[in-house]
């Protein structure tokens, strides 16, 4: 008998659902719309910043959180309020990058000075930047709110770096489409689904994807050892990154993807529980679902 406390409603969402992303046409609010559609009843709410997105899931909510591009890497601020706050990973949606640039009606990319986006959309249109010369590089709150300011300017030398439904929500002119420096195809998203968990029960072992922040002690080999045991236990790994949380030390943010049986999983997370090696471990997530446009 496995040791986490599990009941099938654990890994599904009600159809009653209020899902929290970030404002209308950002790729927060495509990931929401994913799991809207085949969650029936389910409503989607937006803020203008993420933090509104936080307090919802703490509230007892779910909300949309981004956590790693493909291009741009992880985003360890929203997994250090993982490792804190008491909430858990539900599912997760993987959304292609759709980068295109933008401006008011009659704009031309020749006369561009300023360049409006998110800062992660800004660093991940690195060549097309360069392309069309010295530009203003202005960071917001996300590619959607850009294509607003650009549209409240009515500054033909502005554009902005947005989605295609922000674009064409605010009747701006397309002027280069899928400018980021990597296709879409290679430039992928993770958001995840939170919800919130005061009891923190988890893991899940009946679920097949999951994730946990495990800090080793520092000794020679250590890290190996540790994959070891996950190996061991018919668990494959599909994200390892890395942060320095003092001398010498790391935590390290751990996806996987169980292929063994409940039991063995739940004696592999016993196992990290318990193994001098191991100075914390967190459960941040179990579950099966993955969105996908």
């Amino acid at each position: 008998m496995v040791s986490s406390i599990f009941t099938p409603h654990a890994l599904v969402i009600p159809g009653e659902a209020r899902i929290h992303a970030l404002q209308r046409h950002t790729f927060s609010d495509e990931a929401a719309q994913m799991v809207q559609r085949e969650v029936p009843g389910a409503t989607v709410q937006h803020h203008d910043g993420i933090d509104g997105v936080w307090q919802a899931v703490e509230a007892g909510d779910y909300g949309v959180v981004p956590i790693e591009n493909s291009s741009g890497g992880i985003v360890w601020s929203h997994l250090d309020r993982l490792r804190d706050a008491a909430v858990r990973i539900v599912a997760e949606a993987n959304v292609p990058v759709h980068i295109h640039a933008a401006g008011v009606p009659g704009s031309d990319l020749s006369g561009v000075k300023k360049v409006y986006s998110h800062q992660k959309g800004l660093d991940q249109c690195g060549r097309f930047l360069q392309r069309i010369g010295e530009v203003k590089q202005y960071a917001v709150d996300s590619t959607a709110a850009a294509a607003e300011v650009v549209a409240m300017a009515k500054d033909p030398s502005s554009i902005a770096l947005s989605s295609r439904s922000a674009i064409d929500a605010l009747g701006l002119e397309m002027l280069a489409e899928d400018v980021a420096d990597l296709p879409p195809d290679e430039n992928i998203t993770q958001l995840l689904l939170l919800h919130h968990n005061p009891e923190n029960h988890l893991p899940f072992p009946e679920a097949r994807r999951h994730a946990a922040l495990i800090t080793p002690n520092e000794r020679t080999g250590v890290l190996a050892d540790i994959l070891q045991l996950i190996k061991l236990a018919r668990v494959n790994l599909t994200s390892l990154h890395s942060r320095n949380v003092g001398r010498k030390r790391y935590t390290f943010y751990v996806e996987m993807a169980r292929q063994g049986s409940p039991e063995e999983f739940d004696l592999m997370a016993r196992m990290l529980k318990t193994t001098p090696d191991v100075s914390d471990v967190k459960w941040i997530g179990s579950w099966n679902k993955s969105y996908e446009p």
